[in-house]
């Protein structure tokens, strides 16, 4: 009977860890360029007789779920900023921060620093083919921003050319990933790649970039609810299990106390 009690229990942990994970799917459901989390769950069988003290491949305190990142593409949101952009082909866009160290985003939210720097809204600097994109080299004074008139005469191609007016500045860096699972994510829509991850530079004729429009994400608020039901009626039923095996088991020292 106690067996049953652990398989119930057995049954209930990861669904709390897919509850955190939902949770944070849906809390992001509005963020620009988020990639939603899936779970499967795995090697339950090595894990119930590692419990009868079966030798097996998993210990009961293993973490029974595993994650992999949904990297479908989300739709396109209108916003009329030039500064906004939109990634319509599979690849990230490449950023780095202060220290050299490179990310991957689907986020095309930029802005425009103080020093002509296209930036992420977290303040990673925009890279291009020629390293980080300088849009403007002179601002006599500067609204840094999605409003401002400088970031107006920002002109971005399909392929990822950047012009100010007619001049050339420079292309994006758009790369693609073989496989972007093995991709470590360090922040909700940032991305570092691994010793197991294969880049390459995408070629310009294969990148499709719409100005003004931003990447949504990619959750489905429905599917999510679908799934917080399921997981919702899962744990119940181990409670119920655990609830009938504890009043059995309390029947039973009962019983025995007249014996």
């Amino acid at each position: 009977m106690l067996w049953t009690l652990y398989t119930a229990a057995l049954g209930m942990l990861p669904q709390q860890t897919r509850l955190k994970i939902l949770a944070n799917n849906i809390a992001n459901a509005e963020t620009a360029g988020y990639k939603r989390i899936g779970t499967f769950q795995h090697a339950v069988i090595e894990a119930q007789q590692n419990l009868r003290n079966v030798p097996g491949q998993v210990e009961p305190e293993d973490n029974l779920i595993n994650r992999y990142y949904d990297f479908t593409i989300g739709n396109a949101r209108y916003t009329g900023n030039p500064l906004d952009l939109y990634l319509n082909t599979d690849g990230f866009f490449q950023v780095s921060d202060a220290e050299g160290n490179l990310f991957l985003t689907r986020s095309g939210r930029f802005t425009i620093d103080a020093e002509g720097y296209l930036r992420t809204v977290d303040g990673k600097y925009v890279m291009g083919r020629g390293g980080a994109i300088q849009v403007l080299s002179e601002i006599p004074e500067v609204r840094a921003g999605s409003n401002s008139e400088l970031s107006r005469r920002i002109r971005v191609t399909r392929y990822g050319e950047i012009y100010r007016g007619e001049t050339f500045i420079d292309a994006l860096s758009i790369i693609k990933v073989d496989n972007p699972q093995t991709l470590q994510r360090t922040s909700g829509v940032l991305f570092r790649p691994t010793a197991n991850t294969q880049l390459q530079q995408l070629p310009n004729e294969d990148v499709q970039i719409q100005q003004g429009f931003i990447e949504r994400s990619n959750v489905s608020l429905v599917d999510e609810m679908v799934e917080l039901i399921t997981i919702q009626r899962a744990f119940e039923l181990g409670q119920r299990v655990i609830r009938l095996n504890d009043a059995t088991l309390g029947r039973s020292i009962d019983i025995s106390r007249f014996l």
